[in-house]
């Protein structure tokens, strides 16, 4: 739903601009919907051996060691992260920044961390 409002609203916006001939605004629009777009489908998480991969905007990528999570709990906080939703669950590896994510099958993917890293603590 809220990309159908922020495309609708980006839309009306273009619309409105190349109408009245402002062509710097339909730019600074078409790039604010690239970014969101961007964001929202260019967010991956793959496990590899024994790291998890999170890519974000197709170019940041950050690698984290599983057998340094200590805990996995569900939030629903709309903190900035690597994560297209709000159903989301929380990656304490211990060091004061815990990761937050939000895979699109959570109970697999909690599985595959489980597997890997038997002690982590999972609270959902």
């Amino acid at each position: 739903i809220l990309v159908l409002l922020i495309t609708g609203v980006t839309g009306f916006g273009t619309y409105n601009a190349w109408s009245q001939g402002k062509y710097i605004a339909i730019v600074v629009l078409a790039v604010v919907l690239f970014a969101f777009i961007g964001t929202i489908l260019g967010i991956h998480y793959t496990i590899d051996e024994d790291k998890l991969i999170v890519k974000d905007l197709f170019i940041i990528k950050e690698t984290y060691e599983l057998k340094k999570l200590k805990s996995i709990t569900r939030t629903y906080n709309p903190v900035s992260s690597p994560a297209a939703s709000l159903k989301r669950i929380k990656l304490d590896f211990g060091c004061g920044h815990p990761l937050i994510i939000s895979p699109a099958n959570q109970d697999v993917f909690i599985e595959e961390i489980l597997r890997i890293n038997p002690n982590v603590q999972v609270e959902i």
